[in-house]
């Protein structure tokens, strides 16, 4: 046997008794190419009367075994040898030994630690930055939309109109969806209205890839900056419900509800699509070309919660087609754009009365759509249920719908 192919044997003075158990249990030879023991475990404890459980711990006390032809890439010490399986198991890659491993862990948790106190300082100082921004805005000169905008967070939050601050933005039901009240929340802040307010979590904030900072609009604790003019949160409630009650002798009014209206009424119907196929356990939504141009060709014939309705039968026919044995559910699930741009031209051509499906006015409905038909249109819930885009640019807003 080749001793640069056995194991090397480290002999502890206190168990002299076993140390011929010892080389015994370590003694091999290089066979065809692969490694044979001399004399298996259940040999060597009738040899040496020893329990053959108690065999390999009675080795290990009596020497320590160790590999010549592998040591560890770090500190070059022989790799320790565990048991027999060592010996005749491939070995991959660099070897570290216990300490060594240890030690780079060590290190590399280090490292960890202080990247993540780095970030952790940067986040901080980034947030203090922005809290110094938008101090101040001139509300005599705020647009007509940030000002729907604006008033409808003022009259959800109590601690926004009081101080002109709020937290947990997304409770306060703006949108029907998370995403566009983030975004309108993104808005106000580009527009100088909102601003960091201190106590914003680092959580809040976040470094991309491109070393660019961003933010997640629903962590930030939010500041209305305060008046150029003076006013009190309270009166800039009372200035925002002005701007609105102007109405027509607003130069951005038409065009402005006609932003909001698209954006709100396109964010219930995907909103109210997605809940819909949740609700009978199809395939997740997935909004291309085709379904979007259903919506929008049902919300140009019909109001918000006509469309609703025509959403729920389209989805229930669709469910109801994929317990068909010949139609798989994702099948299933792509007909619903074209069987809704079906079902509103024949519900138009023939003159179907949709009935609006309807949530509670005053405490279910987001609040930007109740703000929009009570108080920016002044038609309340009777024009909610009625008014389809395509009536409410000619007959309200006389706008250009392009």
């Amino acid at each position: 046997m080749n001793c640069l192919d056995s194991p090397f044997l480290c002999f502890d003075i206190s168990y002299s008794e076993y140390w011929q158990l010892a080389l015994d249990y370590w003694s091999g030879d290089d066979v065809a190419g692969r490694w044979k023991w001399h004399a298996s475990v259940e040999d060597l404890s009738g040899l040496h009367g020893v329990p053959k459980k108690d065999v390999p711990k009675f080795v290990k006390l009596a020497a320590t075994a160790v590999s010549l032809m592998r040591r560890c890439m770090d500190c070059d010490f022989p790799q320790e040898l565990s048991s027999r399986s060592t010996v005749t198991s491939k070995s991959y890659g660099d070897y570290l030994c216990n300490a060594c491993l240890a030690a780079r862990n060590q290190a590399r948790l280090r490292r960890r630690e202080e990247e993540e106190r780095q970030r952790f300082a940067a986040e901080h100082a980034h947030i203090a930055e922005n809290c110094q921004r938008n101090k101040t805005f001139d509300y005599d000169g705020i647009s007509y939309a940030n000002a729907a905008i604006a008033f409808s967070i003022m009259l959800a939050s109590d601690e926004a109109c009081e101080v002109g601050t709020f937290q947990r933005s997304d409770s306060l039901n703006l949108c029907e969806s998370s995403s566009l009240s983030s975004k309108l929340l993104g808005r106000l802040s580009n527009a100088g209205v909102l601003g960091f307010d201190e106590g914003t979590p680092p959580q809040a904030v976040e470094i991309g890839q491109d070393s660019k900072w961003g933010y997640f609009p629903h962590l930030v604790n939010w500041r209305f900056a305060s008046d150029l003019g003076g006013r009190s949160f309270p009166e800039v409630l009372t200035l925002l419900g002005k701007v609105i009650d102007a109405r027509d002798a607003d130069l951005e009014y038409g065009g402005s509800v006609a932003e909001m209206w698209r954006m709100l009424a396109y964010d219930d119907a995907l909103n109210h699509l997605s809940q819909e196929v949740d609700n009978y356990q199809l395939p997740d939504v997935r909004v291309g070309p085709k379904t979007e141009q259903a919506i929008w060709h049902a919300l140009d014939h019909f109001s918000i919660p006509q469309v609703r309705r025509e959403i729920t039968n389209v989805v229930k026919n669709a469910a109801a087609l994929s317990q068909h044995r010949d139609f798989v559910r994702r099948h299933a699930l792509n007909t619903i754009p074209g069987n809704l741009i079906s079902y509103v031209d024949r519900a138009v051509s023939e003159g179907w009365q949709v009935s609006p499906l309807l949530r509670n006015w005053q405490n279910e409905e987001p609040v930007l759509l109740t703000v929009l038909f009570n108080r920016v249109l002044g038609t309340g819930l009777p024009g909610f249920k009625t008014l389809s885009y395509s009536v409410l640019t000619a007959t309200i807003l006389n706008v250009d719908r392009t």
